[in-house]
């Protein structure tokens, strides 16, 4: 079926492949057209993929969220709480380290956005789910590391919100368009967003956005 997302590893020499036919496909791109694993487990369009080691995150239109293990292509856990799709995802290592674990992906989480109009943060290893952030009124359609410790999401309802995931909470909001948001991309200080407005736009930060006032916009 049609590929849906997708991530690239060059110094792994793989390529990660969700599809709309249910299914996570990895791939050896020194061997075109070689996958190395499908995975299978979802029911419906897979979404978003992400990867950091051997964990491999996909999130589904069925609503749940499952971990792989990259090496042997073994399902590790199935996690629900959103009631929507899960449209997007990102990984998000702890800055504190785990008693009980020595290797980095020990405490590694990660971040999911959801048609529900929530965000959730979860703990890849033992599939606990830290924070439910809610403020979005609509479907949140990305989410993507923001600056040093935020995140950054966009959603149906037209606008960017600033998260700190640590807390759960978001700290800043922005009314960046008038109709619904559909693609956005972070690069440096900068969020740039498109709309079904018929525009985009690149709303600029400085690095200490976060000083003063109610943080909103």
């Amino acid at each position: 079926g049609p590929i849906m997302a997708m991530q690239w590893d060059p110094e792994q020499n793989r390529l990660i492949t969700g599809s709309r036919d249910t299914t996570v496909r990895l791939w050896d791109t020194r061997a075109p057209g070689k996958s190395i694993h499908i995975l299978t487990g979802h029911s419906d369009w897979i979404k978003c993929v992400a990867a950091e080691g051997d964990t491999l995150v996909s999130g589904s239109c069925d609503g749940r969220i499952k971990i792989w293990s990259i090496d042997s292509g073994e399902s590790k856990m199935t996690l629900q709480g959103h009631t929507g799709s899960v449209n997007a995802l990102t990984m998000w290592p702890s800055p504190l380290p785990h008693p009980d674990h020595t290797n980095n992906n020990d405490h590694l989480r990660f971040i999911t956005a959801s048609a529900d109009s929530s965000l959730r943060v979860w703990d890849a290893i033992t599939g606990t789910c830290y924070h439910t952030m809610q403020g979005h009124s609509d479907e949140v359609i990305s989410c993507s590391k923001f600056l040093t410790n935020s995140l950054a999401s966009a959603s149906f309802d037209g606008n960017i919100r600033i998260w700190d995931p640590e807390q759960g909470k978001s700290h800043r909001t922005i009314a960046a368009h008038a109709h619904r948001i559909t693609t956005m991309r972070v690069d440096g200080s900068s969020i740039i967003t498109g709309s079904w407005d018929k525009t985009a736009k690149v709303c600029e930060f400085g690095l200490d956005f976060r000083v003063g006032g109610s943080n909103q916009q």
